[in-house]
Order: C-alpha cells, then sequence, then structure tokens
C-alpha cells in the first residue's frame, strides 16, 4: 500500500513541475511579447541645425508612458556618430546619432572689389566679406583670373559698372596662374569648408602695385614779428597739399595724413610729413621743410626831407620797439596819397635797412600781388635780389628782397613789359 502512495506522490508532483515550467515559459513569452520596440534606431543631423539635441518620445516609441532620454554624449557642433539613450519601464534603448554637414558656406559680401598689390598674400577677407554661414571650418582663397583691362580709376561709377557685369550669367574662364601685372581682373572667389562642400562667387581683383604721387611743395619760408615767436609751431596752408592716385584718383588734403615734425629747434627747422595709403596697400611719403624766420626790420626815416622827395611816402616804423616792423605799425603810416597808390595796384615800394633791401606793400584787393611788382621794380633800377619774407595781415601783403646785385637789363614802368606777370 505504501509503495502505491509513493508512486502516486512522484507522478502528481512531476505534473506540478510540468505546470510549473509551462507558467515560467508562459511568463517569458509574455514579457517579451510586451517589451516596447523602438520606432527607429537612428536619426541624422545637419551640422549646425540645432544648439542642443533634443528627442521626442513619440518619434521612438508607441507609448503612453514616460521616456527619458539621455544625449550627455551627443555634441552637435562636430560630425561624427554618437550613441544616445533612451529609458522606458526600467529599460535603456540605444538610439544612432550622425551628425553631418553637407551644407557649402554662403557669403554675405559688404562689397565685390577687392584692392591689393599682391594677390598671392591675400590672407584676410574682411574687407569684403560681411559674414560667412558656415557651421564648421572654412576656407576663402582666389581660384580664377580673367583681365579685363587695364588699371584706371576706380570711382563709384567705375565700380558700379564693374559689379553690374557680375550679374552675367557668364563664367569666368580665366587661368589658374595668380597674375602679378597690374589690372582689373574678373575672379572667382571659392569657399570649402572642412567637409569638402564648396561655394563659388565671382568678385572682382584690382591689383595696383603703384603708390599715389604726392605733388612737390618748395622749401617754405615764415616769418614772425619777433625772436620770441621762433620757436611756434607754423601754421600750415592745407591747401598745398594734394596728390594723385591711378586708381583711388585726384586727393586733397582732407584724404591725406599730414604731420607737421620739429627737425632743428636751433635752426627753427620744421618737417611737413604728407603721407597716403591707397586702397590696395601702397603707401607714399614726401617731407618738405619748412623755416620759421624773424621778418628783417624796417628803417624808419619819416619827416625827413629824402622821405619827402622821395615820392613813395611809405616809411614803417617799430613803434613798439620789439625789433621788427608789424602789420599794424605799417597801417599806422599809410596816409591818403598812399592807399590811392595802393587802390591802383601800383603798390608802394620802400627802402629798408639803409637800403640793403627792399620792401613793397600791395593791398590784398588789388590784381597785382607784392613780389611781382617788388621783382619789376627791383630790375626797374637795374637790381635783382633774393626774395627773403613774404607776409601780411587781413588788409595789406607784403614781400621784402635782399642780396641785392645790379642786372644789366633795365624795365621801366613806361615799359609794358614791366607789368607783364
Amino acid at each position: 500500500m505504501e509503495t502505491k502512495d509513493l508512486g502516486k506522490t512522484k507522478k502528481i508532483a512531476g505534473i506540478v513541475s510540468i505546470v510549473l515550467a509551462i507558467v515560467l515559459i508562459a511568463g517569458i513569452v509574455v514579457s517579451v511579447s510586451t517589451k516596447a520596440k523602438l520606432l527607429k534606431e537612428s536619426i541624422t543631423i545637419e551640422l549646425g541645425s540645432v544648439s542642443e539635441l533634443t528627442l521626442e518620445a513619440e518619434d521612438f516609441f508607441e507609448t503612453e508612458k514616460e521616456v527619458t532620454f539621455d544625449v550627455s554624449g551627443v555634441d552637435v557642433s562636430k560630425v561624427g556618430t554618437y550613441e544616445a539613450y533612451a529609458h522606458l519601464s526600467n529599460r535603456k534603448y540605444s538610439i544612432e546619432v550622425i551628425v553631418v554637414d553637407t551644407t557649402a558656406p554662403k557669403a554675405n559680401f559688404k562689397e565685390r572689389c577687392i584692392f591689393t598689390n599682391d594677390i598671392a598674400a591675400i590672407e584676410d577677407f574682411s574687407a569684403v566679406l560681411e559674414s560667412v554661414e558656415e557651421a564648421s571650418e572654412y576656407t576663402v582663397k582666389l581660384i580664377r583670373f580673367e583681365k579685363e583691362e587695364d588699371l584706371c580709376e576706380v570711382n563709384e561709377k567705375k565700380m558700379e559698372n564693374l559689379l553690374a557685369k557680375l550679374g552675367e550669367e557668364s563664367e569666368v574662364a580665366g587661368s589658374m596662374e595668380v597674375p602679378t601685372t597690374e589690372g582689373i581682373y574678373r575672379s572667382v572667389l571659392a569657399l570649402e569648408d572642412a567637409e569638402g562642400n564648396v561655394s563659388y562667387e565671382e568678385v572682382y581683383v584690382i591689383l595696383d602695385t603703384t603708390g599715389a604721387l604726392i605733388d612737390e611743395v618748395e622749401d617754405l619760408v615764415f616769418t614772425v614779428s619777433s625772436k620770441s615767436k621762433l620757436s611756434e609751431e607754423p601754421e600750415l596752408d592745407l591747401e598745398k597739399y594734394i596728390a594723385n592716385d591711378n586708381v583711388d584718383g585726384y586727393l586733397t588734403s582732407d584724404d591725406l595724413k599730414i604731420e607737421l615734425v620739429e627737425k632743428d629747434s636751433e635752426k627753427h627747422e620744421w618737417i611737413t610729413r604728407v603721407s597716403y595709403i591707397d586702397r590696395a596697400g601702397n603707401e607714399s611719403v614726401g617731407e618738405f621743410l619748412i623755416t620759421v624766420e624773424v621778418k628783417a626790420q624796417a628803417t624808419s626815416n619819416r619827416g625827413t626831407g629824402s622821405a619827402s622827395q622821395s615820392g613813395t611816402g611809405y616809411h614803417p616804423a617799430d613803434t613798439n620797439r620789439d625789433g621788427m616792423v608789424d602789420g599794424e605799425e605799417d597801417s599806422q603810416y599809410i596816409d591818403a596819397n598812399e592807399q590811392a597808390c595802393l587802390n591802383a595796384g601800383i603798390g608802394v615800394v620802400v627802402p629798408v635797412n639803409g637800403g640793403t633791401a627792399y620792401m613793397v606793400v600791395v593791398h590784398k584787393s588789388d590784381v597785382y600781388s607784392a613780389v611781382p611788382i617788388l621783382s619789376n621794380y627791383l630790375n626797374s633800377i637795374g637790381m635783382t635780389g633774393n626774395i627773403s619774407s613774404y607776409s601780411g595781415n587781413g588788409t595789406y601783403e607784403w614781400a621784402i628782397a635782399d642780396n641785392l646785385v645790379p642786372v644789366s637789363s633795365i624795365l621801366t614802368p613806361d615799359d609794358p613789359g614791366f607789368w607783364d606777370y
């Protein structure tokens, strides 16, 4: 009897084991069948399209349960393949993230004319490029050159005419060789990023290797009324300084850089330094000497017999006893007859320094100027000399000639050539 019960017990245990196994297998099957599946296992992102990666649950799962993502291992600022993770119901899913760059750089221009004196040396294109739309590293270079014309002045109108041609459909078919001969070249600007995406833009390159020509200014002499003023900085007449450039055109003092530098304080010499850098980068410099001198002193013999007989009647005097005769002192001794001479344009000439020099005074409203009148007057008395000073005030201008020497040919005021200047 006991043997039968033992067999029955074993039989029941076997059945229970089979049932438990079936239940376990069924549980596993159900568990596997209920595990969520990824709708997609990878995504592709264009470089620069996002600043940070954000993933949405509905793009990867058909579930209403909460899904969280881990994108800490993804760098959207660099091309590459990365791995992100999704977490759902205590399960972890791997998602491949691919960052690509398929977009060529886009240039935004300030202007499309490049001025240079050496095309091969160009590294900075910021003068023509406002910005470049590109998410990765990029390079800019000129790759083709087609000469259209010789170098000429490129003013606003000329530039408009050049830029109008860039709208034409024809492509630059010039040489890849970098030119070294001056001229205006239609060229191709290539922008290439690190992934090999390239965009091409047409521009003009003005190759100019010649600097501006600064007009020569003769050495100038400034006269002052007293020794105490010798060290004062002379006031420049800026209109004297001009230049011409083969591309930039006519240049005035507003375009030029003008500096006054003391050269020799003991000799009262100054240097006017005039410089200009053209659009191509060529620099031109001119230096001109200025000497400051005390105006020669005039002798006063007003009221003497010789003065009343001279006919000129002009006798300046050093009324303020500073060793010089200035414009205000001069004007104190011009009477009605002398003024009539000045107004007639004849001028008033008087000997100074005991006759070793002569001075002429004319009214600024006259058609004649002091220097030629003085020169002709000296010639009329058989003399010539060096114009040692030239100055003026608001009403009159005057000049002094010294180092007088005789000349053989004499002109008189009656001779028409006397006034021919």
